[in-house]
Parts: structure tokens; sequence; C-alpha cells
């Protein structure tokens, strides 16, 4: 190993000639292959950009000429002044990009009632094939009532409102409601209109996103979305294969709507908030294709809502809230392929999971995370505990005292 080590450093002082003569193209494809690298490392990515164009000698003659180059528009700014400057940089960047897609990846707490980027953003639309907007809540609102087909060659979409304590936003300013932050305290239950939430403002029905053919990504990704119903937010289920609504506070009614409306979609993630109905109707069996299935919320109508579902190819599940009844469900319409499985703030009846665990030896790794035994576990002892033979990995963090210790002899090594 010494050795080794000074061969190693030798080599780091070695001085290697610049090699002048590579080609354009292999030039061009070694500068999109570090900006593609760097962009994975995103707060560092601009400094180590600005670094090569200013050591290689080429960069400015073969980085104009390679308009792919400029597609990565990242821009975190905060006031009127910030903005001016970013706004003549990013038409520069827009022009040398043609006709490449662009990817919009913007996080402002602009501190006015509406924000100059959603009027950038919507003017160069036609070319935006990913994007990602954290904003206040208000300054949704041009973006959201946009007319429909403004997106046509949009693949994935992020939105999140950024939270009050995330911020520079000066509450001492006295600003209106318009530069509402999401305060963060509201998940399940009646939202606080009076707080801004941003679904309760926007009249009529969300159209922008009906006409985009390629999207197949949309994430909700912050509280600020509260209490959306399906027929408010139009999108183009059959083109969907990855929707993340777990921060949006579906109905029953409402999650039963988006869950028939998945038809070509494997990754889904949800929140039911029961407090917003009830009432479960019977529905006709329905096959999805979903691989993955993150959902929470899930308390006494859990499986009255799964009652209709066929999952055959769910591998991978995380349940927060639910009940022994929603995983024989699921385990009954599953067909046995589920792999992981992680719950969260779940009250089980330990003789009827074990039922659950015998019944599904498919499971590979399972995650306890903050359960709790219900009423009746206190009548059951370890010794009796079932075993599942192909159990791998066991996480009982958090759990109850009792409750892991009786878990864990479950496992079989």
């Amino acid at each position: 190993m010494p050795l080794q080590t000074q061969q190693i450093d030798r080599v780091r002082e070695t001085s290697i000639r610049a090699l002048p003569f590579l080609p354009f193209e292999i030039l061009s494809a070694i500068f999109l292959a570090f900006r593609d690298a760097v962009l994975r490392e995103w707060w560092h990515a601009m400094a180590k950009l600005l670094v090569v164009s200013q050591v290689c000698g080429r960069w400015r003659n073969i980085s104009h000429s390679t308009g792919a180059l400029w597609t990565h528009l990242i821009l975190n700014f905060h006031t009127k002044e910030h903005y001016l400057r970013l706004r003549s940089l990013i038409n520069v960047w827009v022009k040398r990009s043609h006709p490449h897609p662009l990817t919009f990846d913007v996080r402002s707490c602009y501190p006015l009632a509406e924000n100059p980027v959603i009027d950038l953003v919507l003017m160069h639309a036609s070319r935006i094939r990913d994007l990602t907007l954290d904003l206040p809540a208000a300054h949704f609102y041009p973006f959201l009532l946009a007319r429909a087909g403004s997106f046509p060659v949009l693949e994935s979409i992020d939105l999140s409102v950024i939270c009050k304590c995330d911020t520079v936003y000066d509450t001492t300013l006295g600003l209106s409601r318009f530069e509402y932050f999401q305060d963060g305290g509201h998940f399940h239950g009646e939202p606080d209109i009076h707080g801004g939430v941003l679904w309760w403002d926007v009249p009529g029905r969300i159209t922008v996103f009906t006409n985009a053919p390629r999207l197949h990504d949309i994430s909700i990704g912050t509280l600020g979305f509260v209490s959306l119903q399906p027929d408010t937010l139009r999108l183009p289920w059959s083109t969907l294969t990855t929707v993340n609504l777990m921060n949006v506070g579906l109905s029953v009614l409402g999650t039963m709507s988006v869950l028939r409306m998945c038809a070509n979609v494997h990754d889904l993630s949800l929140s039911t908030d029961a407090s917003m109905g009830r009432y479960v109707p019977a529905t006709p069996r329905v096959r999805l294709p979903l691989t993955t299935l993150p959902w929470q919320g899930l308390g006494v109508d859990g499986a009255s809502v799964l009652a209709p579902l066929v999952v055959p190819n769910l591998t991978k599940a995380e349940l927060r809230g639910a009940t022994e009844k929603v995983l024989l469900r699921l385990q009954q319409n599953t067909h046995f392929p589920l792999q992981n499985l992680r719950l969260v703030f779940c009250s089980l009846h330990l003789p009827r999971f074990g039922t659950f665990l015998r019944a599904t030896p498919s499971i590979t790794s399972l995650g306890l995370y903050q359960a709790h035994p219900s009423r009746m576990l206190s009548s059951c002892s370890s010794h009796s505990t079932p075993t599942t033979p192909s159990s791998r990995t066991w996480n009982t963090s958090r759990c109850a005292t009792y409750w892991a210790s009786t878990i864990l002899p479950i496992r079989r090594y």
C-alpha cells in the first residue's frame, strides 16, 4: 500500500501536456458530460462550470456552438434587484440553447404580489421539458391559469410552496396575503382558509396541463396544496407514470377517483383525509400497474378504499396510519409480490399482523416506525409469535418497547 501511494503521488505531481487538437465534437461531449455531472451536485454546479470556462482556452468557441450546454436554468432569487441582474443572463442562456428543450428550476421568495419569473416561464413554455417551481402560493396563480396547451413538450413538473421558515420574507413589511408562504402547520383536517391555501383561491378548473402529451411525472411537494379535488386539477392521466400527491389532502371519494385514473401509473404517492367525507360507495374492481405505493391517512376507511383495487405488480409500499385490515386487504389484492413494506404510525394487533406476515412470504424488508400495539396486544406473548422465513431486513425504529421486543422474534435467520 505505501508503494502504491507513492506511485499515485508521483502521477499527481507529473505535469500532463494539454491536448490542443481534440476534435470539436469530442470537447463538446466532454463539456456536456461535465455539465450533467455537476448538475447532480447543484449547489456547486455554477462554480465548477465557471472554473472550466476560465481554464479551457476553447471553452468560448465550443460552448457558444453547443446549444445543449445552456438548457438548464437554475434560478434562486429573492429580491427585485437580484431578478433584474439575472434577467439578461436568462435571456442569453435561452437564446444560446435554441432550439433544445429547456429545464427551469426556480426557487424565489420575490417579495411582491406577482413574480416576473412566471411571465418568463410562460414566454418560453413551448420549449420547457422539465419544470420545478418553489414559490409563494399566490405566485402560482398566473401559471396555473395559463391556457391549455401551453407546455407541449413538458415531461415533468414539480410544484412546491415555500415554507416561511425557509425564506427571507420580512413579515414586518405588512404585505397582503398574496405574499403567503406555507406555514407547515396543517396536515389533515380542515385547512386554514385565511392562511392562503392555494387551491381555495384559484377560480375554476386548472387546465394548463390538459394538452401536455409528454407529461409523465408530476409532484406536488408541500402542504400549501391542500384539499385538492381531482376535477380541479385536470391532468393527462393517460401519459402519467409517476404521480406524487403525498402532501395534497384528498377526500375518500377524491382518492378513489384518482386511483381509477391511474391506468398507466407505476409510482403513486397519496394522502387521504378522512375528515373530508368517509362515504365509500361500492365500485367495480380495477386493475392497476402500480409497483410503488406510499400512502398516508389509511384509517378506518383504508380497507374499503383498497377493496376494488387489484395491484399484482406492487413490490414496495409505505403505509402511514394503516390498520391490520388494510394490510390483509393489501395482501389479498397484490397476489404476494410485495417485497418491501414500511409501516409508520400504525396500531396493529399482533396475531393478525403475524397472520399477514405468514401469508406474505415474499416480504424481504420490513420497517416499523413509531408503531404501537393495539389494546389487544397486551394479551399476547412473544413466544406465540409466528415466523416468516424470507424476511431479511428488519427495522423497528422508535417502536414501543414491548412492540419491538415482541415483533423481533418473528425473524428467522
